[in-house]
């Protein structure tokens, strides 16, 4: 038996060695799949919704026949957009029985789509999910009517509305504590918090300050509350791909007797504003030990009174005032709060800034 010179192995065992090192670094190229593929996209409910039907790596195409079937309940046809000039004179018909689109497309000269989009399918969206499905019967052939093997993968129109899991819930503390308001939300990108004091007719959007924090988070922050902000509103605006959503109202409830007893005040007697520093307008609250009258003054340090509150009987507990003071100057004033009843006769002020 013959054998091969010593130099001819070795130079074979070499050619190999470096093919497989050849082979690992650089990898080795193999065929890419011919496919067909109908996009997959998010919508805003009462939106109309544009889905790509993209082509890839398929050439030599002669004829094409496509099937696409939906669920009319929860989206509706609209129209064909932006064909692919490649296939002029392409038909498109709306069969009811089986629900579906049906293309139609034939040429002598073969065209090719790699990464390209063959057309838009437009539908008007509910908010409900709809499959985008190629039917039984889709056949792309080329010029010789031979079929051409493709891999159909079928889209989806989904709801984009962010889910909220967890709303904010109605929230009791005691004056000067602080508050913390919480929704939990899935496919979210932007997050709003808004306050509302007046009973929800309307609603601010918060800024984080040294008062609130995390007024763009799902969770709200609220510093050294006053009484004042008894009955206050709090909701969350939330957005996600220009869809928005709000949270359920929560109650912030401010009370001196919050985790002690329900069914009993406190001898706890207090007088604040907010905000103070005044820019235009505040809210003066105040908690009474007891039923009683209650009158209240502004004045200057002169001592003249500039703003008065008839006096006014009220039971004891949380109460506001709102006050607009856009017409006052800038300086220091004080506010003069006097309650009276057959027990008591206390007077209290409170300085107030005007910005």
């Amino acid at each position: 038996m013959n054998s091969l010179p010593t130099s001819t192995v070795s130079l074979k065992a070499l050619s190999t060695a470096l093919l497989i090192v050849f082979v690992m670094v650089f990898g080795v190229s193999t065929a890419q799949a011919q496919s067909l593929t109908i996009g997959s996209v998010q919508a805003c409910a009462a939106s109309e919704v544009v889905v790509p039907v993209m082509g890839d790596d398929i050439n030599n195409i002669g004829s094409i026949t496509l099937f696409i079937a939906f669920n009319d309940t929860s989206i509706l046809f609209k129209s064909v957009d932006n064909i692919d000039s490649q296939l002029s004179g392409i038909n498109y018909s709306f069969n009811q029985n089986p629900l579906q689109l049906v293309f139609a497309w034939s040429s002598v000269a073969p065209i090719g789509f790699d990464k390209k989009k063959l057309f838009d399918l437009r539908f008007a969206f509910s908010g409900h999910s709809s499959l985008l499905a190629f039917g039984s019967g889709c056949e792309i052939a080329n010029n010789k009517l031979e079929i051409i093997s493709v891999k159909y993968t079928d889209g989806k129109i989904s709801s984009g509305l962010p889910q909220i899991e967890l709303q904010p819930k109605d929230t009791l503390i005691k004056p000067g504590a602080s508050a913390k308001f919480i929704v939990n939300v899935t496919n979210a990108d932007i997050f709003s918090w808004k306050e509302s004091r007046d009973n929800g007719l309307t609603w601010q959007e918060l800024k984080d300050n040294d008062k609130y924090y995390g007024t763009n988070t799902n969770e709200l922050d609220i510093k050294s509350i006053p009484v004042s902000y008894s009955s206050f509103l709090y909701k969350c605006a939330i957005n996600s791909q220009n869809c928005s959503v709000f949270s359920t109202d929560a109650k912030l409830t401010v009370d001196n007797q919050a985790g002690i007893n329900n069914n009993l005040y406190s001898d706890y007697f207090d007088f604040n504003a907010d905000p103070n520093p005044i820019l235009t307008s505040t809210t003066l609250g105040f908690n009474l030990p007891d039923n009683g009258n209650v009158k209240i003054l502004i004045l200057d340090l002169s001592g003249k009174i500039l703003y008065k509150v008839e006096e006014s009987y009220y039971l004891k507990g949380c109460h506001t005032i709102d006050m607009d003071l856009s017409h006052f100057s800038k300086g220091i004033y004080v506010s003069k709060l006097m309650f009276t009843n057959t027990n008591t006769n206390r007077t209290t002020t409170l300085k107030l800034i005007k910005t």
